[in-house]
């Protein structure tokens, strides 16, 4: 390890390949877990990807009632905002808000509770797909938060949820 210089240059590295276990992965089995466990990190999902309310998305969410095809596709999970979190209906400030997305983090200014995302939407996961910025909503998805862990979730996402338990 050495820090980036930013320069063309050489390489230094050993010629001695290093191993690292990356640990094991976990099933999650609720939508509680699911909730805890992106907040922590991104979860890996499997989905029914050949339907075309997945492969034409474009904006809004993605309701249960809206998705068909067959489980074939990987994505991630990688945030989730929720249409009531007990603290009452209303955000704490009005209007748009900007929010800048970094994977699974992102940072919001001003930094206030909020249940709407800046294009008003709530109660979804934020799903990112591997296909690149040119589809979905830039690279993204939004999939509608099921309560109810045994009806599959939205393209069947609660069926493979799975994350990976670092050692």
């Amino acid at each position: 390890d050495y820090p980036y210089t930013g320069k063309d240059g050489t390489c230094k590295s050993d010629s001695t390949p290093e191993q690292k276990v990356v640990g094991t992965y976990k099933r999650i089995t609720s939508l509680q877990d699911m909730l805890d466990r992106v907040k922590i990190q991104p979860v890996t999902i499997a989905i029914y990807g050949s339907g075309s309310a997945f492969r034409n998305y474009s904006s809004g969410v993605i309701p249960l009632s809206k998705c068909d095809g067959r489980m074939d596709h990987a994505v991630t999970v990688v945030g989730y905002t929720l249409g009531d979190d007990g603290e009452g209906d209303a955000d704490d400030a009005e209007g748009p808000v900007e929010c800048t997305v970094e994977k699974w983090y992102h940072s919001c200014e001003p930094a206030t509770r909020r249940l709407a995302d800046e294009k008003g939407l709530k109660n979804y996961w934020k799903i990112q797909n591997q296909w690149g910025t040119w589809w979905g909503d830039k690279g993204f998805a939004r999939f509608e938060i099921e309560s109810s862990w045994s009806s599959g979730g939205v393209c069947g996402m609660y069926d493979y949820a799975e994350y990976i338990n670092a050692l």
